[in-house]
């Protein structure tokens, strides 16, 4: 059959796969049209031949809706709910399309070695300031922790090893001035030497553990940090109807003094940022 003559499969399969990843990266949350690559990708994910999912194995761990002049609490309210819609089925595809890579064999190190490598790569997310530009976005890691969720849905913590996060092979990578609760850095090493001893307690790392400890970690790295900029947004917004309300109120002092274009420009242009 077709997927086992490789080439001629990745000759067909290769060319449908990019163009999928095409229209997803033209959709917008403005349409549902978003789910359709998604979905086009779930399906062919999910075909499944013997043990193998064939197409797993070519997929390489590869503001509309609130603008406008007339937006009210209850519009507010629908468009949020719609927007929830929209993201549960983009998310429901996400996690079938990954869910599908790690039951085929062939693909799950794969699979855990981008995951692992999505949340050391995002560890500076953690910090108080932190340069966007080097990290994923919030929605990213939102969306990365909600699949991670689905994932260890079923996960038990009797199976989950507490000793992870210090066995050799772990996929996380802790900095070394990671805060610790009372405990120095030397505090620190002496117990690792001692956990490092004659016999160490570790076992061959399973899903369960390494899918627990890559969501616990993704908690840390999405939640937070999305908290934190809306704090840092409301805090902007206040600040920025504050100056507005300012300018306004004390209009009729500044509009013949010198200083009336650069109020001017400073009133229009928290105008605009408020939009």
């Amino acid at each position: 059959t077709t997927h086992q003559d490789e080439e001629v499969f990745k000759q067909i399969f290769i060319p449908i796969l990019q163009g999928l990843a095409l229209a997803a990266k033209e959709c917008s949350l403005d349409s549902d049209y978003f789910k359709y690559p998604l979905m086009a990708l779930g399906e062919l994910c999910e075909t499944k031949f013997g043990k193998t999912h064939p197409v797993c194995n070519l997929v390489k761990v590869v503001e509309k809706y609130f603008s406008g002049p007339a937006i009210t609490l209850e519009n507010t309210r629908v468009v949020s709910q719609s927007l929830q819609h929209y993201l549960e089925l983009g998310r429901q595809e996400l996690f079938k399309i990954l869910h599908s890579i790690l039951l085929n064999g062939e693909t799950r190190e794969a699979a855990l070695s981008y995951m692992a490598a999505v949340v050391n790569a995002n560890m500076k997310k953690a910090q108080m300031q932190t340069d966007d530009r080097l990290v994923s976005t919030d929605g990213f890691m939102l969306n990365f922790l909600w699949v991670l969720q689905q994932l260890s849905t079923k996960i038990k913590l009797e199976t989950v090893d507490p000793t992870y996060i210090f066995h050799p092979r772990c996929r996380i990578t802790l900095p070394n001035d990671e805060t610790r609760v009372n405990a120095t850095m030397e505090d620190v090493n002496d117990w690792l030497t001692e956990l490092y001893g004659d016999q160490p307690p570790f076992s061959e790392p399973k899903f369960p553990t390494e899918c627990f400890f890559l969501t616990l970690h993704a908690h840390h790295l999405s939640i937070l940090p999305s908290c934190r900029r809306y704090i840092r947004r409301l805090r902007a917004i206040r600040e920025l109807n504050r100056t507005v309300e300012d300018l306004k109120n004390n209009e009729s002092q500044w509009k013949d003094s010198p200083l009336a274009t650069r109020h001017r420009e400073m009133l229009k242009r928290c105008k605009t940022q408020l939009k």
